[in-house]
């Protein structure tokens, strides 16, 4: 089976600019196994098995793992040909982005026993995420920008730390600083994130060029400046607040978070890292 992906152009990611999306009709422009992927895409998908089918259409609204947070799930459904028998479902189990901006999406077929000809290129699928699961990673990805804002807020009693990465997964999410917090802000830094989240701030999706990034004060990453798409660079906003360069799903208000809560602050080598979760 030819992959076909090496002509493809980027995969338009719809759940950038619409992540309220849950379901989408587009078209398939490839079809391949995990095994014949080349080497740089397979390692892509080390879970995968080898026989796996790999998926890339026009569009998405499956997130695409990065940026500390999970790929969605789902399903896409094949729209019937006429003559066909049945619907054929392709169970969306992990979704990456390549280097070269193609989103693909790693799953099987189902039922197990469908022939594979019935989900081919030119094949139109209605895309189908799991609400749920968005949801979730969509709440721990902004509550973890607002812990950020939290601990800048008390810049007068914790000075000198820099956000430097961080992770948003279930029950994984954390937040690193360059500089030493003391476990004695827990409550200082509970205290601020609650305030936020009563303040029922709006959490804003946009894409800014160096000259408005430069005028907002956000600082953006080498890496992110180097992948500088033609519309700018993607930013969320919380408020009046403070912005970061985002590729993640987010919900529209602070109030929609339910509860953040400050986990284990822990420092090591002059690094501190901040866990949390979300309580709806």
């Amino acid at each position: 089976m030819a992959t076909g992906l090496e002509t493809l152009g980027s995969t338009r990611a719809v759940y950038e600019s619409q992540g309220d999306l849950r379901s989408l009709l587009t078209k398939v422009v490839a079809v391949t196994h995990v095994e014949a992927l080349s080497e740089g895409d397979r390692k892509l998908f080390k879970q995968a098995l080898p026989e796996d089918l790999v998926v890339a259409t026009e569009e998405t609204i499956f997130h695409a793992q990065g940026g500390g947070q999970p790929s969605d799930t789902g399903r896409m459904v094949v729209k019937p040909g006429e003559g066909s028998e049945g619907a054929t479902s392709f169970q969306v189990q992990s979704v990456r982005r390549t280097g070269r901006a193609v989103i693909l999406h790693q799953g099987r077929l189902s039922p197990a026993e469908a022939a594979e000809k019935s989900l081919q290129t030119g094949s139109l699928v209605e895309q189908h995420i799991d609400g749920e699961n968005r949801e979730l990673y969509s709440r721990i990805h902004t509550g973890g920008h607002l812990l950020g804002l939290a601990v800048r807020q008390l810049a007068s009693e914790i000075p000198g730390v820099t956000e430097t990465k961080a992770q948003h997964y279930p029950d994984a999410a954390f937040v690193e600083f360059q500089g030493k917090i003391d476990a004695k802000y827990t409550d200082a830094i509970q205290g601020a994130l609650d305030e936020l989240v009563r303040r029922d701030l709006p959490v804003a999706v946009s894409w800014l060029d160096p000259q408005g990034l430069k005028e907002k004060g956000i600082h953006v990453p080498e890496n992110f400046l180097r992948d500088l798409a033609p519309e700018g660079t993607r930013v969320v906003e919380i408020g009046q607040l403070g912005g970061y360069p985002c590729g993640g799903t987010h919900v529209h208000s602070t109030a929609k978070l339910g509860k953040v809560v400050v986990g284990k602050i822990s420092s090591k080598k002059g690094n501190t890292k901040i866990a949390y979760c979300t309580v709806k």
